[in-house]
């Protein structure tokens, strides 16, 4: 079911969740199939005008960058400088900004597309890029939905975390890398054959409903994460840290180099304030739970 399901029509478009890779982020980059969650809190379209001077100058601090894919749509639309995102994360990154930026930017100045039209224009800015990304965090925002994904040959489906008896936590490690930079300057040499691997075992395990197999694979996945030198040096200590809880099933770093976000699955009924406090001790702020 969508997230906004029960909103109007308008209400539902001027409103686009956050997202979280949970595995795959970076097989998918070859071939290999991701996870991507749709959810709270949501990012808002604030104002699209034709007359720039009129706008606000408070929502200035969040308007598109005119070079950035959003703000070259607008710039076709004639447009430039017009729309503003109110980011429910401050900034800090890491929870889809700047594909809701392009998702806002279509649904401003386009009476329809589909899916994969859209797309397809947000990948036509990366022709020249060495490593394009993926696009499935724009396919979830789109949607508005969890989806699992693959880039070559393109595939999509809609697929809501199934596993209701395991509260997922979603937190921010107030750290963040830049994906766009990340993608072009550190993949290249890397062999990503057993990364894919486990991401087809993760998303087997996920439709099949298997939770043991699921954690192992995901455990699995930041091994070798790690290995590949893909997971940031303060992700690696709060995820071993995390992992030695007794109520935490798994937790590993999502994203580039797994630095920005960390997922956390524990028994639905076992969220303490003891869990809570350590959170805190590893300065990570709580943003969802699903």
């Amino acid at each position: 079911m969508s997230l906004l399901s029960k909103m109007s029509d308008e209400s539902r478009k001027k409103l686009i969740p956050s997202k979280t890779f949970l595995f795959g982020e970076y097989g998918v980059l070859f071939g290999g199939p991701c996870f991507v969650l749709a959810h709270s809190p949501f990012f808002e379209t604030l104002s699209v005008s034709k007359n720039k001077e009129s706008q606000d100058s408070d929502l200035d601090k969040v308007k598109v960058h005119k070079l950035s894919p959003a703000g070259k749509i607008l710039l076709e639309n004639n447009l430039e400088n017009s729309l503003s995102l109110k980011d429910p994360h401050n900034f800090k990154g890491g929870f889809g900004r700047s594909t809701a930026e392009f998702v806002a930017a279509l649904e401003e100045t386009q009476k329809s597309f589909s899916t994969k039209e859209a797309y397809d224009k947000y990948m036509s800015f990366f022709k020249e890029d060495k490593v394009k990304p993926s696009g499935a965090d724009l396919i979830v925002q789109l949607e508005k939905r969890s989806a699992y994904f693959t880039k070559n040959p393109f595939s999509y489906e809609v697929f809501d975390w199934p596993f209701k008896e395991v509260l997922l936590l979603l937190c921010h490690t107030n750290n963040k890398v830049e994906t766009h930079d990340h993608l072009n300057k550190e993949l290249q040499d890397l062999d990503f054959k057993d990364l894919i691997e486990i991401s087809r075992k993760a998303l087997k395990n996920l439709l099949e409903k298997d939770l043991k197999a699921f954690v192992l694979s995901l455990g699995h996945f930041s091994t070798e994460q790690e290995r590949l030198g893909l997971l940031h040096e303060n992700t690696a200590h709060v995820v071993r840290e995390l992992n030695k809880r007794e109520e935490v099933l798994i937790s590993r770093g999502c994203g580039a180099l797994g630095a920005d976000v960390v997922a956390i699955l524990i028994n639905r009924t076992q969220f303490s304030e003891s869990l809570s406090s350590c959170l805190k001790e590893l300065n990570l702020d709580l943003i969802c739970e699903i």
